[in-house]
């Protein structure tokens, strides 16, 4: 195992090719220097046949588990996903060099904006929808939104079989 430290963006890197190591660095939550406890928020990287993209207004009670189970786009298949800090923000990674147009989460249609690694600027390619699911994903819905969630989402696991919102 090497591990690296990027003083500068405050970033202690640790790299394996065992992925049964992998899995247990990804479940460490602190970590303590000293008398001096820290907690850090862990993840593997993505793949080099990947790309990156972000949704959002995912409910922050969402945990990831509930997140890759709602996740569907016709021919990909995210390998992973993870929250950006503590945001309402998910960083999805797809297989391939080509972030989907759209994807379904819980059956809501949804446009990731691309995160491309050159540029700080993330600005999505096209208008964000957003639909009324259910109390748990707590998305808004615009009343001239010309699409419409199937209706299935309601009963989708993120949604947890709940009533949609109001």
């Amino acid at each position: 195992m090497k591990i690296r430290i990027n003083e500068d963006q405050n970033i202690l890197v640790a790299s394996t090719p065992y992925q049964s190591a992998a899995s247990v660095l990804s479940k460490i939550k602190k970590l303590t220097i000293g008398e001096t406890i820290y907690a850090i928020a862990s993840y593997g990287i993505s793949p080099g046949n990947s790309c990156k993209g972000v949704i959002h207004n995912i409910h922050k009670e969402a945990t990831t588990e509930e997140i890759m189970e709602a996740i569907s786009a016709l021919g990909y298949r995210p390998p992973t996903c993870r929250r950006l800090c503590d945001s309402s923000a998910i960083l999805i990674t797809s297989m391939g060099k080509k972030v989907p147009f759209t994807i379904y989460v819980g059956g809501v249609e949804t446009a990731p904006s691309p995160l491309h690694r050159m540029s700080q600027n993330r600005q999505p390619h096209t208008r964000m929808p957003s639909f009324t699911c259910c109390a748990k994903l707590a998305r808004t819905a615009e009343p001239d939104s010309p699409r419409r969630p199937p209706s299935a989402n309601q009963n989708a696991p993120i949604c947890a079989g709940g009533p949609p919102a109001s």
